[in-house]
């Protein structure tokens, strides 16, 4: 999670400082591998910690919020 996280943080530094336009879609790359292993990880996070009972509503939490 905290790698998926640190991945993302310095992609959008990059793509604010990006010269050109290809390096700019590298670093917007590197946000949606970043941004995935965030949303993958933090639903299983969300299956590991929280009761099945209570999946759902903490599931819609996080659907609501992307």
């Amino acid at each position: 999670m905290q790698l998926s996280l640190i991945a993302f943080v310095v992609a959008c530094a990059c793509c604010v400082l990006a010269p050109t336009i290809e390096w700019f879609l590298a670093a917007r790359a590197l946000q949606g591998l970043g941004m995935g292993g965030l949303i993958a990880l933090s639903q299983s996070i969300i299956g590991a910690i929280i009761a099945p009972r209570e999946r759902g509503r903490y599931s819609g939490y996080l659907a609501g919020t992307m």
